[in-house]
């Protein structure tokens, strides 16, 4: 009777005939198992380490924000000055201006009706939020007599109307210091600026 002849190859299908050879395709297959997984792997590390360049935004503008606790002279306190005397103000400010200056103007009484009264203003150059900028005004000439608020008003040239006074109350920051001015013995609380409008 002849001999059936086997249809698989020799790698699938090796000879029983000697431990050396059965070793040899135990190789041969378990290389041909790690060059596949290698295949697989580099293609995704390659692809984590080369990354797309991070996309920013344009700058988008925040409100100023006026560091009191920095403030020079403190907030915390009334000040005693005498006629023309000046009061020389100094405070941190930080803001994201996206290209639009800021507009620094202090007044005495400001929003008092019949008592406003501009003292001097800065302008800044447009920065960023994280720029240490300071605003520094004298307030000076301050005449009359008795009990008065000077107050520091900070928003950005474009949040400013025809008669420079802010729009948006959201782009706006204040920050006041009470002064007694001529002091005699005889001024009075009573004396200082109210809710709308002057005593």
């Amino acid at each position: 009777m002849p001999r059936r002849l086997s249809s698989a190859t020799p790698l699938s299908h090796p000879p029983s005939g000697g431990s050396h050879r059965s070793g040899r395709s135990r190789l041969i297959r378990l290389l041909a198992r790690l060059s596949l997984l290698v295949g697989l792997v580099v293609p995704v590390a390659v692809a984590c380490i080369v990354s797309d360049p991070a996309e920013y935004g344009v700058a988008k503008q925040t409100p100023p924000f006026l560091d009191a606790t920095q403030a020079k002279p403190s907030v915390l306190y009334r000040y005693d000055l005498t006629s023309g005397q000046t009061l020389a103000v100094n405070v941190p400010v930080r803001a994201e201006d996206a290209g639009d200056e800021l507009v620094a103007q202090l007044y005495l009484d400001y929003l008092v009706v019949g008592r406003q009264t501009l003292l001097g203003f800065r302008q800044l150059a447009p920065g960023k939020f994280e720029d240490e900028r300071t605003i520094d005004i004298p307030a000076n000439n301050i005449v009359t007599q008795g009990c008065h608020a000077v107050s520091l008003v900070v928003t950005h040239r474009g949040n400013l109307n025809e008669k420079n006074a802010p729009i948006l109350s959201a782009d706006t920051a204040i920050l006041s210091w009470w002064i007694n001015v001529d002091d005699d013995g005889t001024n009075t609380m009573s004396e200082c600026p109210v809710q709308g409008g002057a005593n």
